[in-house]
């Protein structure tokens, strides 16, 4: 009769929420609203006639990750006619091999008015940054009066990182706001992109990027003023996670020490981080995820190698574990 032990991939949190992925990995997740034949298969596609949701995915994993998208609208229009952005330009680098902008299936959001087009994002780590870029191309040169308001709420913190040129504007708008030509956007001087990094979500775990019809100045593009008929939602949206500096890492090691009803599980603390982080170990017959184990184990203060013998197991039951090390940082 045998036993199997199955390591877990690691925990993460900073407070009291959790996240998974390889120890702790960094994620980047692309959402596409509707999807097409170069639209990357990890990609997720959320497209709101009203509200849509779901969990991001990593793109290199297509792992489920901690965050929840939902994607609603307000009025808005989803006409056919867009474009894709130019090689080489920001719009290009982000996007381009992950979303598919071909025309003519409803992926251009048009909006005019009191019209919203939102990207709410929930489940965030209030331990970890995050990383927003979004742009949209309609693609029609003349259209030099069709612009979009784009506004990211609910963060604590966050660093703009917009494209610059005349296609671009923050002068006379609040720091969480900027406003991006698109009714071009596809050429390549253009490629605009609206971008936050080293975001801090709230204690709540949730950020918003709000897309609207912007109708102020746009210093040398067109008449000078957004007086077009609409502006364009993002129809597309990148989003990163990255972990600060100071938490620990920790792996599991594999399970040794195996009998008909015991087991030694370990792991290592590979990197104490800014102080040497106390050890927690989780284990049950099944994946407890980030929330609810059978068993925990606290080790207390531990800064490399550890290891715990675990009773009570029966034969011929697969039983998982995992690692959990926290310091006054963060944990993973």
């Amino acid at each position: 009769m045998v036993i199997t032990l199955r390591s877990v991939l690691g925990l993460s949190t900073a407070a009291a929420s959790l996240c998974i992925g390889p120890l702790c990995a960094e994620f980047t997740a692309y959402n596409d609203i509707v999807s097409g034949p170069v639209t990357h298969a990890n990609a997720t596609v959320f497209k709101s006639n009203g509200t849509a949701s779901g969990p991001l995915k990593d793109i290199i994993t297509g792992q489920a990750t901690p965050v929840q998208l939902t994607v609603s609208d307000v009025g808005v229009n989803h006409e056919g006619a867009s474009s894709a952005p130019a090689a080489g330009t920001d719009a290009g680098d982000i996007f381009l091999g992950f979303i598919d902008f071909t025309s003519g299936r409803g992926n251009s959001l048009a909006l005019s008015g009191a019209d919203t087009y939102t990207y709410s994002f929930s489940g965030m780590s209030p331990g970890s940054r995050y990383e927003f870029a979004g742009t949209a191309c309609r693609g029609n040169n003349p259209y030099t009066d069709r612009w979009t308001l784009v506004t990211l709420q609910g963060a604590d913190s966050f660093t703009s990182a917009h494209s610059f040129g005349n296609g671009v504007v923050t002068a006379g708008l609040a720091p969480n706001q900027v406003a991006i030509w698109v009714g071009a956007n596809h050429n390549a001087n253009q490629g605009f992109v609206a971008q936050w990094k080293d975001i801090v979500p709230g204690a709540d775990g949730a950020v918003s990027v709000v897309c609207q019809q912007y109708t102020g100045t746009t210093p040398g593009v067109g008449s000078g003023t957004a007086t077009g008929s609409k502006g364009y939602g993002l129809n597309c949206m990148r989003l990163k996670e990255a972990f600060i500096v100071g938490q620990p890492t920790v792996v599991n090691a594999a399970a040794s020490e195996i009998t008909a009803g015991s087991a030694r599980i370990a792991g290592e603390v590979t990197d104490v981080g800014d102080g040497t982080p106390s050890v927690t170990l989780f284990w049950g017959d099944e994946d407890g995820g980030s929330s609810t184990w059978d068993n925990t184990i606290s080790l207390g203060a531990q800064g490399g190698v550890f290891s715990e013998v675990i009773n009570g197991l029966t034969s011929s039951k697969t039983y998982y574990y995992r690692a959990f090390a926290q310091n006054a940082t963060a944990g993973v």
